[in-house]
């Protein structure tokens, strides 16, 4: 089994990964919201529920000022990235 690492190089490149890995059970249509796929870090990221595997990445910490702000953010985020994956 061949696996290739792809290291994260750019703060647009982060983003688009998180957007594609939130959009995933959507795009799947196992879920009709990324917040119904419970090992999805949406739920910690985008509505500040506690998860102790998910770590906050820089990135996301510079989305706002305070955690609602952060969140509104991804929250806009994830959903700007649905409507640019709709006609993939």
């Amino acid at each position: 089994m061949c696996v290739i690492i792809s290291l994260i190089s750019n703060d647009e490149y982060l983003i688009a990964c998180s957007i594609y890995i939130e959009s995933n059970p959507v795009r799947a249509r196992i879920v009709k919201d990324p917040g119904n796929y419970r090992w999805s870090s949406y739920l910690s990221k985008a509505e500040g529920r506690k998860d102790l595997l998910i770590d906050k990445d820089p990135i996301y910490d510079d989305l706002g000022k305070t955690d609602k702000e952060r969140q509104l953010e991804y929250k806009k985020w994830v959903l700007k990235g649905f409507h640019l994956t709709e006609s993939v």
